[in-house]
């Protein structure tokens, strides 16, 4: 005889459904554990699960107990077949893959049909949802890469992935203990801006991915700050007296790294020294300046960070200033002379 009590669904301690926003982890096989009761005796029981991003059902089963008053649930929910259970053809086969879910129970007692005033019928009082997450996160940073050298604000980003979605990506700069909560894109992707530290020297940046079922994942990247300008002397650069045809310009400049040393004549266009160790040289061609010119020489060095020194001195280029030098000898008075002097 049915009275006015419906079946009871006690799932084991571990589900707490008190909230709709529920959710349960499982780093290894996900199981289904609890009990069903009905003083009138259970007819049915299914149950469905469903993929939490577009509720699409991927596993349905029902089992029929003809009446028993309490039923012990021990179902591997992963599983694409449930012991007892005839199976509904889901959209998923075989095991379930990493990803969110969530399921639902119906359970029905032997008199519904005879006295259908719903009270026969009982369901979770919630979804149940439920992540399985058998993997850490994927994290990488992209750039910086390794010894990267920054003048004041420099940006880190990357990507990220998880089965189950990162919950918190966590940036720690120069060891601070309070880490930086850095935004995720779609895509998973992400990025920051590190606002100038006002320092010189070395720094780590260590990046942490949490998932949704606590698990993580981290990356670091150790590079370079450095505010100081390469050091570039005009009295280090060494020009030939004679300034015509090709000639050969060489001088010096300093900094623990230094990555460039260019130079440009006048408002020509900016070209490359040959660089080794600190000491550069170039050849120039001054025919294009014959026969009589003076220009300005631009030197500019730039270090690995981007800090720059520019200096500039200036060129009197003079196509007659290799011509020979003629110097005679004062002849002697009277008589025969020979004349006798040198050429340079």
């Amino acid at each position: 005889h049915q009275n006015s009590n419906t079946p009871q669904i006690i799932l084991s301690d571990d589900w707490d459904l008190a909230l709709e926003d529920n959710n349960k982890s499982f780093s290894s096989s996900p199981f289904l554990s609890g009990r069903v009761t009905d003083d009138d005796g259970i007819d049915t029981i299914t149950l469905s699960i469903y993929k939490s991003s577009d509720s699409t059902l991927l596993r349905q089963g029902t089992i029929s107990v003809h009446g028993s008053r309490s039923i012990t649930l021990d179902i591997p929910l992963e599983d694409e077949t449930w012991s007892g259970f005839t199976m509904t053809t889901g959209d998923s086969t075989g095991i379930l893959n990493e990803g969110s879910y969530y399921f639902n129970i119906t359970v029905s007692d032997i008199d519904v049909g005879v006295e259908d005033d719903g009270t026969g019928v009982a369901t979770l009082p919630f979804n149940a949802n439920f992540n399985i997450d058998k993997t850490n996160p994927e994290l990488n940073i992209v750039s910086p890469v390794k010894d990267s050298f920054f003048v004041g604000e420099f940006s880190i980003s990357g990507t990220s992935y998880d089965s189950v979605g990162i919950t918190d990506l966590l940036l720690y700069i120069d060891g601070a203990t309070t880490p930086v909560n850095v935004s995720i894109e779609s895509d998973g992707s992400w990025s920051y801006l590190v606002p100038n530290l006002n320092k010189a020297g070395n720094i780590e940046l260590i990046v942490t991915a949490i998932d949704g079922s606590g698990k993580s994942a981290t990356d670091s990247v150790s590079i370079s700050l450095d505010s100081t300008s390469p050091v570039v002397n005009v009295s280090d650069i060494i020009i030939p007296n004679k300034i015509n045809k090709t000639i050969n310009i060489t001088g010096k400049a300093t900094d623990n790294q230094l990555s460039n040393v260019s130079y440009k004549i006048g408002s020509g266009s900016w070209q490359n020294t040959t660089l080794e160790g600190f000491n550069w040289s170039f050849s120039l061609d001054t025919t294009p300046y014959y026969p009589l010119t003076t220009e300005t020489l631009y030197i500019l060095a730039v270090d690995s960070a981007g800090n720059s020194t520019e200096v500039s001195t200036s060129l009197t280029i003079d196509e007659s200033s290799d011509k020979p030098e003629i110097i005679f000898k004062t002849p002697t008075v009277g008589g025969t002379n020979s004349f006798a002097g040198t050429i340079n």
